[in-house]
């Protein structure tokens, strides 16, 4: 192997990108930050033990990883911040373990769907003085690499240590846990466990289709900065557009009380909405475009759309789903803390890509969208 990766902290730099410029106003009170050798959690509880505060009350876009420099921000509504003591309060105990770089306001806080990109400069040391020719090699396979695509997997933190979360996740699910499901805590083991599911199913499906596409697909595209969703249909070659978000979740939250009480089943006629639904809302159908149209697979959970079980791809996913006993009435208690199920893109393709050597280092820079992780790209970089 010519390089190793990760020695030190300042090998792996990462920045987010909002998708909005922040207005300068209003009652969402951002800080950026610069973190190092701390995660984005162990950064969470460190105000949550200062403040006594949930987590709830601070807003993320996403997790960075901890032996890094990473750049990302914070928020936390007026409201809230005034209990604390105000803005300088709020910034003095984040420059405790971190930089402060920046402070500014917008009209709304940032959450973990905020669709931020990343940026990422990443230093290969080598394990040995380089050949000319070695550099060359090595330089013409890292960029033809970061031209390709790779499965958009979560990454193994996702899941905690010996996948603990997942874990923790999956006992819930199953009852095997005593743990209440309304915790912010709770409902991360439960993404965990289905982020993992999410792995599985891509594994399986790569297994037996490879990047292939399958009728009935439901697809993702960005354009001019709006994201679009469509369903393929092998027979046209076309993709129809559609809407994949369900209109009647306030619902959920008034029939779930009632339900809660008695835990599993007995007023499961009191739902009034659809925990997988398939999309109901149609418009013009496209060619289809494989360099900008990607396929999406589900993260199982509540208030998720699936495909048609008429297709190959709804029939896919409906045995997938069925295996690990995902259906309408195991999944109802978790209605109640609303853990959304989505649908993520197959693969990636990373952009402003660049790689040049310093010395016999190689330095890769590269802008990942949001829900992607650097890691994956970085262990294929290395050829693992």
């Amino acid at each position: 192997m010519l390089f190793t990766f990760k020695q030190k902290s300042q090998d792996f730099y990462v920045s987010e990108n909002l998708p909005f410029t922040l207005s300068g106003k209003w009652d969402a009170f951002y800080v950026q930050i610069e973190k190092r050798n701390i995660t984005t959690y162990e950064l969470i509880d460190h105000l949550r033990s200062r403040f006594k505060i949930s987590r709830m009350t601070l807003g993320i876009a996403w997790l960075k990883d901890k032996k890094a420099i990473a750049r990302q921000r914070i928020s936390i509504y007026d409201r809230a911040l005034k209990k604390l003591g105000g803005e300088q309060v709020f910034v003095d105990a984040l420059a405790e373990i971190c930089t402060v770089l920046q402070i500014w306001r917008h009209e709304f806080p940032l959450n973990m769907s905020t669709p931020i990109t990343n940026s990422f400069s990443i230093r290969l040391r080598s394990t040995k003085n380089l050949w000319k020719e070695e550099k060359i090699q090595a330089e013409e396979q890292v960029k033809a690499l970061l031209d390709d695509w790779y499965p958009n997997k979560f990454w193994e933190q996702r899941f905690g240590i010996k996948w603990r979360n997942a874990k923790q996740g999956h006992d819930m699910f199953t009852w095997e846990s005593k743990e209440k499901f309304t915790t912010p805590d709770a409902i991360f083991k439960l993404q965990a466990f289905a982020s993992q599911l999410f792995n599985s199913y891509v594994t399986l499906r790569m297994k037996q289709f490879k990047r292939g596409i399958l009728d009935g697909d439901i697809l993702i595209w960005k354009e001019k900065g709006k994201t679009t969703y469509g369903i393929y249909s092998q027979e046209t070659n076309t993709v129809t557009l559609c809407k994949v978000k369900q209109a009647d979740m306030h619902k959920w939250k008034k029939s779930s009380r009632a339900w809660w009480k008695g835990r599993r089943g007995s007023q499961w006629a009191a739902f009034t909405g659809e925990i997988f639904f398939t999309p109901k809302w149609f418009w013009t159908p496209l060619e289809y475009d494989p360099t900008r149209m990607i396929p999406t697979w589900p993260i199982p959970w509540v208030n998720l759309p699936i495909t048609s079980r008429e297709t190959e791809s709804g029939m896919f996913e409906a045995e997938f789903l069925a295996r690990h006993h995902l259906d309408q009435t195991n999944m109802w208690a978790f209605t109640k803390d609303l853990v959304y199920g989505l649908r993520r893109p197959f693969w990636v393709t990373p952009t402003k890509k660049k790689a040049r050597f310093d010395w016999d280092d190689l330095v890769v820079n590269f802008t990942l969208p949001s829900w992607s992780y650097a890691s994956i790209l970085v262990d294929m970089l290395l050829g693992k």
